[in-house]
């Protein structure tokens, strides 16, 4: 009697159906029949306690299964901020598998992987969840609830197939930003809603439905893509080279930007239907498109399995009492919660809510789409709006999660602590579940083993049977025709899986083209320096798909984004994407200063590698990580003043930080930061907005994997010193196959010490192959390198150990001391046994990664840095030319002539300065160092010595290194060395410094090719001797005979009338210093002449006066596009009679160039406006032909060198070429953009050596007259 009145509208024989009953009311009917069932008073006492227990747990831990949003997801749905899914962090695995990882790694979790994926279910996923069409947010009424014809089975699964809670769950260790995105991608529904951007997105899918292929023999469906593209364009693209290509495929044209707004769910679209609505509850993977929710309820199920008979769960489901009593013979099996929380589910649905509606015997299953992005993915349309009950993602999904499922349980058994993240991480990875062929990629393969056709038929047909008494049909079925459609949807299943499921499979992905980097597991310590003029919607893919394959994770590699226009920090230091995606959006973007400051950069940088290094110190640790600075520059330049600082920092940060690397990935032309890494040729690559993603930032992406890992002395830190000597080690991973590799540089083992060595201890009887090189970067086995240069090594239970006491023993400097590369590779495993699992330890990414120790002993504390900090000069030059300098560059467009041909070409040149050391340094030294950074000093570059200008002692070593330069003259070196000004010492020093050059030049068969210039600096009060004048006259006559190349450039103080004898032409070799004008006005003349002098081409003869080489020599020679350089030829090499003489220039660069040549003309070159008379010059264009300038005769009228003029030329490359044309890769390359052509010449005279004046009685006498002077004096 009381049951009747729970149920008042039942009456016998009546059709009609009672009203659905909530949970408590069923448990009460339940009560009611244990006291009216032969029961002893005590079982029914305990069945009414253990009754009520449930209840209150389900009051607590199930809100998720009632007919609402439940509290703790209300504020995903109270406003409007996670309506639009730029708020959301990027749908894709990578991003779950951080944000498991994150709850993971929280202080308060203390859960297995059971009850971790059962939490994420209970406290994050709600199916079915609709959008009242019409319906406005308003206080008190929250437009949402899970009205989906997904819920019904979801709320089955967590009610009684899937039991739990979400109690423990550390909710605090995730930001709402993050629990909201995990809800968002556990919880499926179709958004079936017109959105306004359909005329857009429907219509490239639309593009491709000529191409769609029926889903079985029996049935063309309407509505149906072939496979499931990664981005909407991709339909475009033929099914078969999608299955061939790279499995990362994106462009930036492809990908749209959608938010959700308060507009989009109002009335103006009332229940319109999309024509390509939007799927949630699904993430991107390499290797298709998975539902979340069903993937992670397999899991869940495999991990507490059980099988539930029928009728117990048509009772408890049954819509009026009694009608469990009866069951239907069809319904025989037991519902296995594996089957019912993936496949089984999902088939159970269509079977119910498609097929009655269609009239067909045949189920429509599969429904795809496409992404957004691939990189930031965050929309996946459909590309159909019917049959949308099984989608291609809970296809994918539902095997995942059932294969999964029927394999964890003996998975666990090998690893007891198995995590979720390093399940999730193997399985969707090349590797497969520890060595197992269970992975992603060969889910087709798998399908048949774990999905029998009988067991998903019964499967299916079982739940369908349940989930009809809970969900709102529009039509009654029986049980006969529930068994009915529930075979022919698993019968639709099994044909489409193997047919039109179309992912990449292992096969293909294996058969890509491979790299070392594959290889690599990647740690390190990235800081990027992003420029805010960027536009946000442009970048971000191109950023994110680097940083989302760099390993970001707890215990592995760390990110830190900055400003780049004063170094601010965007997003700290953090192990997490999630962090990034969250603290880095389109609106804190804007609030940070656009621009690009490479100084700023600089010293912000060299502020957090410092303090990183403090911390490796304080922590004992011995690194295992590379450290990497990612400059992203815009369109911006850098200013003469910024390039000087930058210059002279990047040399004070090498020596402080040896390990750093800098890596640009720039807009517009990547070569002018060429100056500012260390292989420009490997650290240079250009973002061009619009490109591939994938191929403009992958090479990027690679570059910074085969950076090695670094290992250091940890006692050292920042400041480079210890009073400690002893071991330090540290534990290191590596799945079985992979290779890592490691760097130690010399700073940490020059000079000679006992007992200094590297260890590599492997751990367990594990095998490793160890192999070390000093010279091969990515020493590994089986690698085809000249003997000798690698050596390689298995350790097993033993110790692999490097010597280090005397591996500096042979170099001068640290520099020249090549590191120390390693690499660890664990062993791979053996086909068809069980995968040893031995790693626990917390920083196992996976359980089958081996561990190995790498020990150092007795390393020391060696850096240059260490003198450079206690260097004042170094400290006044930083500081003072940073601000000097930029005022210097802000008039430096202001003093060149526009247009002129010298801002196109490059200074080589070998420069000799002469300083009187009575001018005061603090006065002095801006003006030196003005000109001396504006040379281009770098190794193949141009070359400083300088001298005192009183008796030619050196003060600074010819050097091809600005910071050897600033080492060596300083306040304390300038103050040491005596003052004055002796014209006549200086040109016996220089003959002598000319000679040894040439010499040298001869010894490597060099033709010149650089200005010779004497840079002679006297004080106001100095000056010239009458009794030196004629000494002076008769010397420089001779020099100019002999050296004709040489030139004497005067800066001087006071007069300047009084140095006009001394130099060829007065007018443009004399400059004045002074003091009280600014900087750059006063030297950049001086710079400018020196930028002027042509280089020289010369034959590379002995110094003896009969020397003599008369044969063929060439060279390469470099030049950027657009750009020209000069030559000269003076007569000394083609004076004298000769046969077969002649220069050649032979494009090496397949692009164009062109040749001028003059003997008059200095700077003969191309230019349409030049008023020269065209008998004074000639040009020719050449590219794929040889220029060639005859010699043989070019003296034949004069008497003397010195009478007959030299030969001009100019070589021009063309402004404009793209990267196929021009890639320079030698040391050489100032960047990878310059052009290269061969300088060739041919029979040269030796006559500039004197010849003709020794053999002369002229020349005796001037000789013997010159040296008695110079004795006498």
């Amino acid at each position: 009697m009381i049951a009747r009145k729970l149920a008042p509208n039942v009456q016998k024989g009546s059709f009609d159906l009672p009203p659905r009953k909530t949970f408590n009311e069923r448990l009460i009917s339940e009560i009611l029949m244990m006291f009216y069932c032969p029961l002893s008073l005590t079982q029914a006492a305990l069945s009414v306690f253990v009754v009520l227990y449930l209840t209150s747990l389900h009051t607590q831990a199930q809100e998720n299964a009632q007919l609402q949003i439940p509290p703790s997801l209300v504020e995903c749905y109270n406003d409007s901020h996670f309506m639009n899914r730029d708020n959301r962090l990027p749908a894709n695995i990578e991003t779950f598998i951080n944000l498991v990882e994150k709850i993971e790694n929280s202080y308060a979790f203390n859960q297995d992987i059971r009850q971790l994926a059962v939490s994420l279910l209970h406290r994050f996923r709600q199916d079915g969840i609709q959008r009242a069409p019409g319906v406005m947010r308003t206080i008190g009424v929250l437009p949402f609830s899970p009205t989906g014809f997904q819920f019904p089975k979801f709320r089955i699964l967590l009610s009684r197939l899937i039991p739990g809670d979400a109690m423990r769950f550390p909710n605090d260790t995730l930001t709402r930003e993050e629990r909201c995105s995990l809800h968002f991608m556990l919880s499926s529904s179709v958004d079936m809603q017109m959105r306004g951007d359909e005329h857009q997105v429907c219509n490239k899918l639309a593009q491709y439905r000529a191409q769609r292929l029926p889903r079985s023999a029996q049935h063309k469906p309407k509505h149906n893509l072939v496979g499931d593209v990664e981005t909407i364009d991709n339909f475009k693209l033929n099914d078969s080279k999608r299955k061939t290509s790279h499995i990362r495929t994106n462009a930036k044209d492809q990908e749209y930007d959608f938010g959700w707004t308060e507009t989009d769910f109002g009335v103006s679209h009332d229940n319109d239907i999309s024509h390509c609505p939007v799927e949630n509850g699904v993430i991107h993977t390499d290797w298709g498109t998975v539902a979340t929710g069903t993937l992670v309820a397999g899991i869940a199920a495999g991990l507490q399995p059980q099988t539930v008979q029928l009728k117990t769960l048509l009772a408890l489901a049954s819509r009026r009492p009694g009608s469990g009593q009866n069951l239907p013979q069809t319904a025989t099996v037991n519902v296995d919660n594996r089957w019912a929380a993936t496949l089984a589910g999902d088939l159970a649905e269509v079977a119910l809510v498609q097929m009655p509606m269609t009239g067909s015997d045949t189920a429509s299953i599969g429904a795809d789409g496409a992404w957004n992005s691939t990189v930031m993915p965050r929309w996946y349309f459909l590309s159909q709006r019917h049959n949308v009950e099984m989608t291609n993602a809970e296809i994918r999904g539902g095997l995942d999660g059932l294969i999964i499922a029927m394999n964890i349980a003996n998975w666990r058994t090998q690893a007891s602590n198995l995590k979720l993240s390093q399940l999730l991480r193997m399985y969707y990875s090349m590797d497969g579940v520890l060595g197992s062929n269970v992975m992603a990629c060969n889910r087709k393969e798998n399908f048949p083993i774990y999905a029998p056709l009988n067991v998903m038929t019964a499967q299916t047909s079982a739940f369908a049977q349940v989930l009809d008494r809970e969900i709102q049909l529009k039509v009654t079925l029986t049980p006969e025709a529930i068994a009915h459609f529930s075979t022919e949807a698993s019968n639709s299943l099994t044909s489409y899986i193997p047919q039109y499921l179309n992912d990449i499979s292992c096969s293909v992905s294996s058969a890509l083209p491979q790299d070392i980097t594959d290889s690599i597991t990647t740690m390190t310590n990235i800081y990027v320096y992003l420029d805010m003029s960027w536009p946000y919607e442009d970048v971000v893919d191109y950023v994110n798909y680097v940083l989302k394959d760099l390993n970001i994770n707890a215990y592995a590699s760390s990110i830190t984004l900055l400003a780049a226009a004063d170094g601010s920090i965007i997003v700290n230091t953090t192990n997490f994407l999630s962090d990034v995606f969250q603290m880095w959006n389109a609106s804190t973007h804007r609030q940070f200063s656009p621009g690009f400051s490479l100084p700023e950069s600089l010293r912000s940088l060299e502020k957090l590698t410092k303090s990183h290094m403090q911390e490796e110190k304080t922590n004992s640790s011995v690194s295992g990580f590379s450290m990497i600075a990612l400059m992203m520059p815009y369109m911006v330049t850098i200013t003469d003043a910024d390039s000087n600082y930058a210059t002279t920092q990047l040399q004070y940060m090498s020596e402080q930080i040896p390990d750093l690397y800098f890596i640009y990935y720039a807009g517009g032309m990547s070569n002018r930061f060429a100056a500012f890494v260390k292989n420009p040729a490997q650290d240079l690559y250009t973002l061009n907005v619009g490109t591939d993603v994938a191929t403009s930032a992958d090479p990027v992406l690679r570059r910074i994997k085969k950076i090695p890992r670094r290992i250091i002395n940890p006692r050292c830190g920042s400041d480079w010193y210890t009073s400690t000597w002893g071991t330090d080690q540290m534990s290191q991973y590596a799945r079985p196959g992979v290779i890592n590799f490691y760097r130690l540089a010399p700073n940490y083992f020059y000079g000679s010490n006992t007992g200094r060595f590297v260890k590599v201890q492997g751990q367990n009887y594990l095998e490793f192959t160890v192999c070390t090189s000093r010279w091969v970067r990515w020493p590994q086995q089986n690698l085809t390198n000249p003997e000798g240069e690698q050596s390689c090594r298995t350790v097993q239970s033993n110790t692999f150990t490097y010597d280090l006491t005397d591996a500096c023993k042979d170099y001068p400097t640290i520099h020249q001391c090549p590191p120390l590369y390693l690499s660890v590779q664990a062993a791979e495993a053996k086909s068809g046994k069980a995968q040893t699992v031995s790693c626990t330890e917390a920083a196992c990414q996976t359980p089958d990664q081996v561990r190995y120790v790498i020990a150092v002993e007795s390393l020391g504390c060696f850096s240059d840095g260490k003198r450079l900090v206690g260097n004042f000069f170094m400290l006044i030059v930083i500081s003072i030319l940073s601000q000097i300098l930029a005022l210097m560059d802000r008039r430096l467009n202001c003093l060149q002539p526009s247009g002129d041909i010298f801002t196109r070409t490059s200074i080589l040149t070998d420069l000799y300065i002469f300083l009187d050391t009575s001018w005061s340094y603090r006065i002095v030294e801006d003006y030196v160092n003005y000109v001396v950074q504006r040379i281009n000093i770098r190794p193949y570059g141009s070359s400083v010595t300088l001298l005192t200008a009183s008796d030619a002692s050196l003060m600074a070593h010819r050097s091809y290194n600005i910071i050897d330069f600033f080492k060596q003259w300083n306040f304390d070196t300038h103050i040491q060395a005596k003052p004055g000004f002796s014209l006549p010492t200086i040109l016996s020093k220089a003959m002598e410094l000319t000679d040894d050059l040439f010499e040298i030049e001869s010894k490597r068969n060099s033709l010149g090719l650089r200005s010779l210039i004497m840079l002679l600096m006297p004080s106001p009060l100095a000056y010239v001797n009458e009794h030196d004048f004629d000494y002076c006259q008769r010397y420089l006559d001779f020099l100019y005979r002999t050296k004709p190349d040489m030139n004497f450039i005067y800066y001087s103080g006071g007069v300047l009338v009084r140095f006009k004898s001394y130099v060829k032409d007065p007018r443009n070799d004399l400059f004045l210093l002074d003091p009280e004008r600014d900087v750059e006005v006063s030297s950049l003349p001086v710079l400018q002449r020196i930028k002027n002098e042509p280089r020289r081409i010369t034959n590379p003869c002995s110094m003896h006066p009969n020397g003599s080489r008369h044969h063929q020599q060439q060279v390469k020679q470099y030049l950027p596009l657009g750009f020209v350089t000069f030559y000269k030829i003076a007569a000394n090499n083609f004076f004298s009679p000769g046969y077969m003489r002649y220069i050649k220039i032979k494009a090496f660069s397949r692009i164009a160039f062109v040749i001028c040549t003059s003997r008059r003309n200095s700077w003969p070159y191309r230019n349409s406006s030049s008023t020269s008379p065209s008998t004074e010059q000639e040009c020719l264009q050449i590219s794929n032909n040889v220029f060639s300038y005859d010699l043989t005769d070019l003296c034949l009228n004069y008497q003397t060198t010195h009478e007959c003029p030299p030969l001009f030329l100019s070589v021009q490359a063309q402004a404009f070429a793209d990267s196929s044309q021009v890639m320079c890769e030698e040391e050489e390359c100032f960047s990878p953009q310059q052009t290269q052509f061969l300088l060739i010449t041919n029979n040269l005279d030796c006559s500039n050596q004197g010849q003709q004046l020794f053999k002369s009685t002229e020349g005796i006498l001037v000789i013997i007259f010159l040296n008695f002077i110079k004795l006498y004096k």
